[in-house]
């Protein structure tokens, strides 16, 4: 019998977790099938996290790089494991963001019904309304359309006749935007009825309203637009009326009114720069001039980004709206601007953040190159390897493959420096998934880099 159970544990690479009965856990991933592919190795640096809390979240987030092979018996295994650790949290916070996270990769690797038990189990009501939305997504990708309507109208249900009014509020919108994303907009729409702050009740219906225009329902698009405007004057946070604002004038904009749009979007612009908190103030100014973009309006999306003023915000906006300036010369302007501003940001991951999000514009407009240099530059190990990852897959979708290999292999060598597992592995999950997306298969660089990887954690 014991013969029988080894040769079964060295096929299968991935094990299923123990209990929390002080038998002692298999690994998830083997050191030795780490060295042979970065999805292996995410998993095996997520199972050596020591701290508990984070541990099953970041299993399931790397168990699902298995799926990119087709492995859904490792994946499973790998969520078995994360899932009995969520269930010895003693934290009832940390808990149900760990159960959210383990029934999320549940539900995308289709175990739906074990996902939605999941969330039954979860005490508390936003996390296990995040659960329940984010399992009827997963259902209604995997062609499950009349499940994902069941588990949505049964959950709207609970929150209408259980929940208290400052809790049901939250729940039905994001009740309504999930309805809106499997199609269901007509349940959204009733949702929206039921929700009794001004804010949040404009909010879905400016949602509703953009949904019916993607499928050509301009009279009910008209109606819940008018219902937005209405709402819209009697919002009294300062931070919501100006995004609210800025959301009618990209509808209007899908319409063919552009003369409306820009009139919301300049009232939006105005009580965004009379907001008095300067911390919130930059936030709301970067999401009015993605809504100009969104809306049309680049010269004013480029004018509400420069008046940011802020450090974060600021050139995240400049680096989205340089991607549709007319010419290269004005493009590259506005992002040497936004690097500039970046000079006196003074985390280092907080600029290593936004740098990435320059390099994801240079990515765009089709310059690789500038974003390589940008990358070089970066003092984050952590953003560092992100941003090397995607630019090696642009130029492997470019037909260069040895660059390709290359930039991989360097963004490997910053992921190992990342000290913590935590960072390192969500960094691996992410080269992972950009190197599936490359097309390449594993060579003997790459396996060098993963084989020190490996090593490094085990010797901690």
């Amino acid at each position: 019998m014991l013969v029988f159970l080894l040769v079964f544990l060295s096929a299968c690479e991935v094990y299923p977790a123990r209990d929390q009965a002080g038998i002692p856990d298999m690994a998830a991933v083997s050191a030795d099938k780490a060295k042979q592919g970065i999805q292996y190795c995410a998993v095996f640096v997520a199972d050596h996290i020591v701290d508990i809390y984070y541990k099953p979240w970041m299993l399931s987030e790397t168990a699902l790089t298995l799926l990119i092979s087709g492995e859904h018996k490792k994946a499973r295994a790998v969520l078995d494991k994360a899932y009995n650790i969520a269930l010895g949290l003693d934290n009832p916070s940390y808990k149900a963001d760990a159960m959210l996270e383990v029934a999320k990769g549940y539900s995308r690797i289709k175990e739906y019904k074990k996902a939605v038990a999941i969330a039954d189990a979860i005490e508390a009501v936003i996390p296990r309304i995040k659960t329940y939305a984010a399992v009827a997504l997963n259902y209604y990708d995997g062609g499950k359309a009349v499940e994902a309507r069941e588990l949505l109208d049964r959950t709207a249900m609970w929150v209408e006749n259980d929940l208290k009014k400052d809790l049901s509020d939250r729940a039905l919108g994001k009740l309504a935007e999930t309805y809106i994303s499997v199609g269901e907009t007509d349940s959204a729409l009733d949702l929206a009825d039921k929700i009794s702050g001004n804010a949040a009740r404009a909010r879905i219906l400016v949602k509703v309203s953009e949904a019916y225009l993607k499928v050509n329902n301009k009279e009910k698009a008209l109606f819940a637009l008018s219902e937005a405007e209405k709402t819209v004057l009697t919002v009294e946070d300062p931070l919501e009326g100006p995004v609210i604002s800025a959301g009618i004038a990209v509808v209007y904009s899908g319409m063919g009114e552009k003369s409306r749009s820009g009139e919301f979007l300049k009232r939006a612009y105005g009580d965004a720069m009379a907001i008095r908190s300067k911390y919130s103030k930059p936030e709301v100014l970067s999401r009015v001039s993605a809504s100009c973009l969104k809306s049309g309006f680049r010269d004013m999306a480029l004018d509400v980004a420069y008046s940011i003023g802020d450090d974060n915000y600021g050139p995240r906006a400049l680096a989205e709206a340089a991607v549709f300036c007319e010419d290269k010369s004005e493009a590259e302007k506005v992002l040497s601007d936004a690097l500039k501003a970046v000079e006196d940001i003074r985390s280092r991951y907080s600029q290593a953040s936004v740098m990435f999000d320059i390099t994801k514009s240079y990515v765009r407009l089709g310059d690789p190159g500038r974003a390589l240099e940008i990358a070089g530059e970066m003092q984050d190990d952590y953003n560092k390897p992100r941003a090397l990852a995607m630019i090696a897959n642009e130029y492997a979708m470019n037909g260069d493959k040895a660059a390709a290999y290359r930039i991989f292999d360097a963004s490997l060598e910053v992921a190992g420096m990342i000290e913590d597992n935590f960072y390192k592995s969500w960094a691996l999950a992410y080269i992972s998934d950009k190197f599936a997306a490359s097309g390449l298969s594993v060579d003997e660089r790459i396996k060098k880099a993963l084989v020190r990887i490996v090593d490094a954690t085990v010797a901690k």
